[in-house]
């Protein structure tokens, strides 16, 4: 669910007449005592313990309950979910940030002879009338056992899960300690919509012992990841929500203009002082206040923002008097200083310089053996991780009609990046983070600039954009061909791109097209047939030959590349709401058309009156020939290649010439016979 915010920079002189009753209660001025901790847990407003005057509406109430042990816990009852802590948003976030203990999902890690399947709780759901909350995509969904597949459920947008094994790749793939990507443990991350409902499922996938998967905020690797049975016994995991300050509620409704001006102008004697946004969530009205550089407090109470006294800051005047100024500022007066000159004095001056020579001469000389050190360790890193061959191969194939590619130095990129600010965050991908860096007063990308996004966004997301017309799409098709081909066949080792998507197909101003995100690729020797790996991929384009053996091989890009063609003739996505429900992907939904010979029938209405009919079905029959179920049947990227140039440019010869590979072996036998 998208939320769309305006932001206001605001001076509060009064808030709503509720807000304000709340607020005195929670000041303790009314009969309603209202508790601010429970178990060591602060409880701002607009949450509380106590009367219905302590909180905003039962959203936000919290009840304090006893355990068996003697001590407290905050509880929200409407989400059945233990607080753990409570954030007011701080200007960082547009909201609020609100940490429960989620369930974790087990499987066979029972001591008693009944193993199974086993919730710790019930599945995360904050859904309901007014409901305030989402899972923010801070979180992961994370699986931790041998054998351990997990998926996450509930969602609806997109099918996301991860598997774990004990055994490293066969491919020779390293493992790192860094992230859980495979051994020992997985993570993936959740959807982007902030959603609020999600549940998880595990699999074995081979393997005995205890297995484990839930989401959480917390980053786990293969280094720092502990037992299952230390997840299970634990019975939770730490989730991080978001929550808006709801508006919508009837007092809001009956009172719109319950306040009143907000101005841009005021002093700084004003009662409170606060940023705000506004903005709609969940068919939900929302505003978010947090107090400004210089003020502290609580924004949603009256007077809640006060000015900050920079003086108690650390560090703040060692030598004179700080004196706290508006606006979060401050002045350090000089204290008056007498120098006595004598012998002694001169004496300890002498000393304290010399020892100060000596500690700086010390701190210099281990500066520079640290800073030796990490030049050597980096070239050292540039060196092991293939640099001299990156730079080898820069300048042997600079042909002279592009300018020569740069290596980047992390400093350059640091530099370039404001150290990797948020607000130079472009987009985020499977493999990472992109971001616009500037060297100079002129902006540059260190990657390339893209401005018509990727081909997913034009065909399903931008569903009026005629710019997609049958020859555009064409086009992007043989221009795709030809990248995967050069990349199975003309370049000096084959590579295998393994994630052919849309998604990954980027378009320029003039709608060519470019292949992206290389993080899952291979490279082959040119005798090896196959990579045996961990499954990875996107479901809806992955090869169900390389699903079910765990080999990947050329022809499972074909395959991929076969589900992008199906997606330029029709304009459907791989995967479908409706098409889930019976069972079906894209590639089953258009073999089956095929087969029963109307195509015709499900060409994108887009295309279908301006398009050359022969051409789309010539096309189709390339795009069934990719989607055979067994890859020995599918041609190769170079044979689709040349056949989709041979479509585009001879349109009044549209016979398919592909051969596969079964074809080509039994005329082989014949002859032999």
């Amino acid at each position: 669910m998208k939320t769309k915010t305006y932001n206001f920079i605001c001076i509060v002189a009064s808030v709503l007449s509720f807000l304000s009753s709340a607020a005195t209660s929670q000041n303790g001025n009314s009969s309603t005592f209202c508790s601010k901790t429970c178990g060591g847990v602060s409880i701002p407003f607009p949450f509380g313990i106590g009367g219905k005057d302590c909180y905003l509406n039962r959203w936000y109430e919290v009840v304090c309950n006893a355990t068996t042990s003697g001590t407290t816990v905050p509880f929200l009852s409407r989400i059945n979910a233990e607080v753990v802590n409570i954030s007011l948003p701080d200007g960082y976030k547009p909201y609020g940030v609100l940490l429960i203990k989620g369930p974790v999902t087990s499987l066979d890690c029972s001591s008693n002879t009944s193993q199974g399947l086993n919730k710790s709780r019930p599945d995360l759901n904050i859904t309901g009338k007014g409901s305030p909350y989402f899972i923010t995509d801070n979180n992961r969904l994370v699986a931790v056992g041998c054998g351990t597949k997990a998926l996450m459920t509930g969602i609806e947008s997109e099918i996301l899960g991860c598997e774990s094994s004990c055994t490293e790749s066969k491919s020779g793939q390293q493992v790192t300690n860094s992230i859980c990507d495979g051994y020992k443990c997985c993570q993936t991350r959740i959807p982007l919509d902030r959603p609020q409902v999600i549940g998880v499922d595990i699999d074995a996938t081979g393997g005995e012992g205890c297995r484990v998967a839930f989401l959480t905020d917390k980053r786990y690797s293969p280094s720092n990841v502990t037992a299952p049975e230390q997840f299970h016994a634990g019975g939770y995991a730490e989730v991080e929500l978001g929550w808006y300050f709801d508006t919508s509620d009837s007092q809001f409704r009956n009172n719109p203009l319950g306040c009143r001006n907000w101005t841009h102008y005021g002093s700084y004697d004003s009662d409170t002082r606060c940023l705000c946004e506004y903005g709609y969530f969940n068919e939900m009205s929302y505003r978010n206040c947090y107090c400004p550089i210089g003020f502290t407090g609580n924004p949603y109470l009256r007077g809640g923002c006060v000015e900050a006294d920079m003086c108690k800051e650390p560090g703040v005047c060692k030598e004179g008097t700080c004196e706290n100024m508006r606006g979060s500022m401050y002045t350090c007066k000089p204290k008056p200083c007498y120098l006595c000159v004598s012998f002694y004095a001169a004496g300890v001056l002498i000393g304290v310089l010399g020892l100060m020579f000596l500690v700086g001469g010390i701190f210099c000389l281990f500066v520079l053996i640290r800073k030796r050190r990490r030049i050597i360790r980096g070239r050292k890193f540039f060196k092991r991780n293939g640099g001299l061959l990156l730079k080898q191969q820069l300048t042997t194939t600079n042909d002279g009609n592009v300018d020569m590619s740069r290596i980047f130095s992390s400093k350059e990129l640091e530099k370039a990046t404001d150290n990797f600010s948020v607000k130079r965050v472009l987009g985020r991908g499977g493999q990472g983070t992109v971001y616009k860096g500037m060297l100079t007063e002129v902006p540059i990308l260190v990657y390339e600039y893209i401005p018509n996004g990727d081909l997913f966004k034009r065909l399903h997301d931008e569903s009026d954009d005629y710019n997609m017309t049958w020859e555009v799409r064409l086009g992007i098709a043989v221009e795709i061909a030809g990248a995967l081909s050069y990349m199975h066949s003309a370049s000096s080792f084959p590579i295998y791109h393994r994630d052919i998507k849309t998604t990954n197909i980027l378009l320029d101003e003039k709608y060519r097209a470019k292949v992206s995100d290389f993080g899952t690729s291979r490279s082959v020797t040119i005798d090896q047939t196959h990579l045996t790996t961990l499954v990875a991929g996107t479901f809806g384009y992955m090869d169900p030959e390389y699903f079910l053996s765990s080999q990947y091989t050329d022809k499972s890009d074909v395959y991929s590349f076969g589900v992008v063609l199906a997606e330029l003739i029709t304009g459907e996505k791989p995967l479908s709401r409706v098409r889930s429900e019976e069972g079906k992907s894209l590639a089953t939904h258009f073999l089956e058309a095929m087969k029963e010979n109307r195509v015709v029938d499900i060409i994108d209405d887009r295309i279908k009156e301006e398009s050359k009919l022969d051409q789309v079905m010539a096309v189709a029959e390339v795009a069934g020939r990719c989607l055979s179920r067994k890859g020995r049947k599918r041609p190769n990227m170079r044979e689709v290649s040349i056949e989709l140039e041979r479509i585009k440019s001879s349109p009044e010869d549209l016979k398919v010439h592909l051969i596969n590979n079964e074809e080509a072996a039994q005329a082989m036998e014949i002859k032999k016979t």
